[in-house]
């Protein structure tokens, strides 16, 4: 009778997890996976349609857990500028906490171009990064609230977008110094904000 295990994806997305952390996307190796979870390897393309849908969920579950994070700060009682930089440091901790992420656009985008995945349509990554952006972008548009003058709203969507993409920058530069760099980046853009909004 065949073993049966409770929560199997959950299970396959963890080893995993580990796996593509310790080994990185090519080095993986989808029979260990399936040894370590004790489970038959044809049961992970039950779940799974081959390694590369296998390392773009595990990449959504990393994103579905910072997204979660960052919302969860974004409503605490507290200064708006304050949260910003909460929220900007939530990011940093946890894509030098992976190694993986700290490489994860050139990761992602040579899985894209080599199997032509649309992943906004997949729902993965992609859409993690603009319900980033966009929490961001409340903050944003929070502190702009609070100032004289008016930016317009899709201004700072944009600017919450570059402040993500930013952060990924920083990270993927230098993982060691980058949670230094998030005072410098929250700065530049309340910045902008104010100058802006002066100047209307």
């Amino acid at each position: 009778m065949p073993k049966i295990l409770p929560d199997i994806q959950n299970r396959i997305l963890a080893i995993a997890e580990n796996h593509f952390k310790d080994f990185g996307f090519e080095k993986t190796d989808m029979r260990q996976i399936a040894t370590e979870a004790e489970i038959a390897i044809g049961t992970i393309y039950i779940h799974f349609q081959n390694k590369e849908e296998l390392y773009l969920q595990v990449i959504e579950r990393h994103w579905r857990n910072t997204l979660e994070k960052i919302e969860a700060i974004s409503k605490q009682e507290a200064d708006e500028k304050q949260l910003l930089s909460l929220i900007l440091q939530q990011l940093v901790q946890d894509m030098t906490d992976r190694k993986s992420v700290n490489s994860l656009w050139m990761e992602v985008g040579a899985i894209h171009h080599q199997k032509g995945f649309d992943l906004a349509e997949n729902k993965h990554f992609s859409i993690k990064h603009d319900q980033i952006s966009q929490t961001i972008s409340k903050i944003l548009k929070k502190i702009a609230g609070n100032k004289p003058g008016c930016i317009q709203p899709d201004v700072l969507d944009q600017l919450g977008n570059f402040a993500f993409v930013m952060v990924v920058d920083v990270c993927m530069l230098d993982p060691v110094t980058a949670a230094s760099r998030i005072d410098l980046i929250a700065d530049l853009l309340i910045t902008f904000i104010e100058k802006s909004g002066s100047s209307q």
